[in-house]
């Protein structure tokens, strides 16, 4: 294992969602150890990083808190973060003899990692142009193209309007970039963190919005781990590995569930997906909700609770979740107290079909969750039906419900997604 710090370049690009570039810098620092080269380019430094601009207005806490780190020497638990802007290429040059800024950052890095990453670096990447520090160093970058030289990880998290996301350009650029490493191992090339689905900044719905931060940290932890960094995949008091270790959690109760069910019972009976909802749907339907501070949401089969504590983030609402699995219960229960949410998050061990017959919360709610398999989703319909106070929304992931009018439907991440109105 190496035992010094990583190094990691972080490149921040002109995207709305260059104001969460001083977060990420510093769990960078805090959470993974990595001493920090922050590089940004000439958009976000004219209309985003000023004490009067976005990055500032956005999170003014995690603006002066980097201020102070670039300014002074690093704590013990903590990597060092410097600071550069797009014309350091060429103001420092002196004399023939000076060093070239690109290839000393690029020697001196283990990863670099863009977030968020524009159409229009992601354009200048793809066709090689260098015209400011960042794009510099990545067209300097080791791909491991020279005979003896080892491939460095790239890691881009592209953020962009839904129609620059969708457009076949952007597919390609990111290929093309994919392939200047080809034939590395998965850990060892350029890796793409999708972009979320959510409402957007100029206010459209749909994919392109910067994929949360924990799981850029989620992927940079692994890819440091790959080159021998020790303790970058599982740190057990960050939030951004704590959710990977859940989420490894979540996956092998979920593989030992459904190996025992299918054991015991007629698989074809199984009420609820094994896999819980993917965030994109979370991000994407959120918005479509109505909820408040005095709302109720209702998940029957909530799994890891990842419904309900993103409800309650969203809108400080209450909430109940309803699951069969002890495990899931437990896993439940552990996340939403450590996120401090057991005044407004409650999870219950229960039949949801009892539960949906029987307890007077399901008429109090003013919205219902299922994901649920067909079968199911009729069955708990009917139940529904008789039970729901008018104006209450029902989401649907993955089928559609009977005898309820739809408001809402649509495909997210290839799953179809249904809302609608008792």
């Amino acid at each position: 294992m190496t035992r010094r710090r990583p190094r990691v370049l972080l490149g921040v690009t002109g995207s709305v969602a260059a104001v969460k570039g001083p977060k990420l810098a510093l769990r960078l620092a805090k959470e993974l150890g990595c001493d920090v080269k922050l590089i940004l380019t000439r958009t976000v430094e004219q209309y985003f990083w000023a004490d009067d601009r976005a990055v500032a207005l956005y999170d003014g806490d995690s603006w002066r808190e980097l201020s102070s780190a670039v300014a002074t020497p690093p704590g013990d638990l903590h990597g060092e973060i410097s600071l550069h802007y797009a014309a350091e290429e060429w103001e420092g040059y002196r004399s023939l003899d000076d060093s070239v800024l690109h290839i000393d950052l690029r020697n001196w890095a283990d990863l670099c990692l863009i977030a968020p990453l524009s159409a229009h670096t992601l354009a200048k990447i793809a066709n090689g142009l260098c015209d400011d520090l960042l794009s510099c160093c990545l067209r300097a970058w080791d791909y491991g193209q020279r005979s003896g030289s080892k491939c460095k990880p790239v890691v881009l998290a592209p953020a962009m309007n839904t129609a620059m996301w969708d457009h076949p350009l952007t597919r390609n650029q990111l290929n093309t970039i994919k392939n200047f490493a080809i034939g590395r191992g998965e850990q060892e090339g350029v890796l793409i963190v999708e972009p979320a689905v959510k409402t957007l900044a100029c206010g459209d719905v749909g994919a392109g919005a910067l994929a949360g931060l924990d799981d850029i940290l989620t992927t940079v932890s692994s890819c440091l781990a790959s080159l021998g960094f020790s303790g970058c995949n599982a740190r057990d008091a960050t939030g951004s590995s704590k959710k990977a270790l859940v989420r490894k959690e979540l996956l092998r109760a979920a593989k030992k569930r459904f190996n025992e069910l299918q054991k015991a019972t007629d698989v074809s009976k199984l009420a609820a997906p094994i896999s819980p909802s993917g965030e994109q749907i979370i991000d994407a339907m959120l918005p479509h909700l109505n909820l408040g501070s005095d709302s109720l949401v209702v998940d029957l089969g909530c799994g890891d609770a990842r419904w309900l504590v993103a409800a309650t983030q969203f809108s400080d609402c209450k909430c109940i979740g309803i699951d069969i699995d002890a495990r899931l219960v437990r896993l439940a229960k552990t996340r939403i107290s450590e996120l401090s949410l057991t005044h407004k998050i409650e999870i219950r061990l229960q039949d949801v079909f009892e539960f949906a017959r029987g307890d007077r919360a399901i008429s109090a709610a003013d919205v219902i969750v299922v994901y649920l398999f067909r079968e199911a989703v009729l069955e708990i319909g009917d139940i529904l039906r008789g039970r729901l106070r008018k104006g209450t929304q029902i989401l649907s992931v993955g089928f559609g419900l009977t005898g309820f009018p739809c408001i809402f439907e649509g495909r997210v991440g290839g799953i179809r997604v249904y809302l609608y109105m008792a």
